[in-house]
């Protein structure tokens, strides 16, 4: 048996930057927190 996890961070305009980096640094941030959660469900953080 196989299992495969996926961790996907999203961020919105303009609640978490207003530019591409820092959206993309929000992202990322939610994505590193949900791969230390090491949850299998899915959750919605805000910063």
């Amino acid at each position: 048996m196989v299992h495969i996890g996926l961790s996907i961070g999203c961020s919105f305009y303009p609640a978490h930057g207003e530019s591409a980096v820092e959206l993309c640094k929000s992202a990322d941030q939610a994505m590193y927190r949900e791969k230390l959660s090491r949850r299998t469900n899915d959750r919605a953080s805000s910063l």
